[in-house]
């Protein structure tokens, strides 16, 4: 909402550099970017959404505000949070990356700890190559094709109760092993908090815990 148009003279009036930034697709604040955060913090998520929907960067200045104000998420209502978040997941081209991009500002952190709690959660080499809890969520965020709510909340929080569940096992020959016995049963129950948190349907909120 920074560029106007004139009908009659078919110009667009740009006071602000909008049209450099989308030429360079680049995210960016009007002005004092601690400001314009502070009239809303729901613009924290939102310039999120947009960088990853659009496939847009943020401007390192309008990134560095984010992340100072990244608590301020909290004064936002819950209801609003959700939107922004269920966009995220459903209109990304890649939803890992947005998460990533919500983890790397602090705002992941601040909405959904349990997701965040998974970073640096190890697994076994074995079967899982790719690394942490995170890192193997994230890629098969990014893998969604058209997704929908329940798929995308089903593939974040599938593996949620493996940082609560990990424990370091001897094997019957001597070596030792990552488990996450009943990992799922717990995930399941941890899925209804956050999602009852989120305030989802009952429906959907079911069907996810499934």
């Amino acid at each position: 909402n920074g560029l106007f148009y004139d009908p009659e003279k078919d110009q667009v009036i740009d006071h602000v550099g909008g049209r450099a930034d989308l030429k360079e697709k680049l995210i960016r604040t009007i002005g004092d970017p601690d400001l314009r955060l502070a009239e809303d913090y729901l613009r924290l998520l939102r310039a999120v959404r947009f960088s990853s929907v659009l496939e847009f960067s943020l401007h390192p200045d309008t990134r560095a505000a984010i992340r100072r104000n990244a608590n301020g998420i909290q004064k936002i209502s819950i209801e609003r949070i959700e939107q922004e978040l269920s966009r995220i997941l459903i209109e990304s081209p890649r939803a890992g990356k947005a998460l990533h991009l919500m983890m790397d500002v602090g705002l992941l952190q601040q909405i959904l700890p349990e997701v965040a709690a998974m970073r640096e959660q190890e697994q076994p080499p074995q079967f899982h190559p790719e690394g942490d809890v995170f890192t193997h969520t994230m890629m098969m965020l990014d893998m969604m094709e058209n997704p929908n709510l329940t798929l995308a909340y089903s593939i974040l929080f599938h593996d949620i109760a493996k940082p609560v569940t990990a424990a370091t096992t001897i094997e019957p020959d001597g070596s030792e092993r990552i488990r996450f016995n009943r990992h799922a049963n717990i995930g399941a129950e941890m899925t209804t908090s956050i999602l009852e948190r989120l305030r989802l349907s009952r429906s959907q909120v079911e069907d996810v815990a499934h």
